[in-house]
């Protein structure tokens, strides 16, 4: 991973949010991924377990995508030169904020979720 910047345009933020949306566009994990959202606490699911799940997981990146959340581009190591679109969100005010990053292959057909975790870097 190199620098990252602010910001991606309106017609990429729409296209990731499509995709995010539906499970048929989405995949979790792989590419030396950490998607890790049952070790992420929702504080929207109290009742059953309090931890993401793959699907509210998904909810919560298509519903920021949407709302306009900041996204930092990167680029990936993994694969060499591809684009990482990374967002940190805060869920919990006691706890870190979820660091999330995607990658969107070429054919734009599907989103890859590389990371859901806690972010290390509070």
């Amino acid at each position: 991973m190199v620098d990252c910047e602010r910001g991606i345009d309106d017609e990429l933020r729409r296209v990731l949010a499509k995709l995010a949306r539906r499970a048929g566009t989405r995949i979790s994990g792989g590419r030396r991924a950490r998607w890790e959202p049952g070790n992420v606490n929702n504080p929207q699911d109290r009742y059953l377990g309090g931890k993401f799940t793959e699907e509210t997981a998904w909810s919560l990146i298509f519903e920021k995508l949407r709302d306009g959340h900041a996204v930092e581009t990167m680029v990936l190591d993994h694969p060499p030169g591809a684009t990482g679109y990374v967002m940190k969100i805060r869920v919990d005010a006691n706890l870190p904020r979820v660091y999330v990053k995607l990658e969107l292959p070429k054919n734009r057909r599907k989103v890859l979720g590389r990371s859901f975790h806690y972010s290390i870097h509070e």
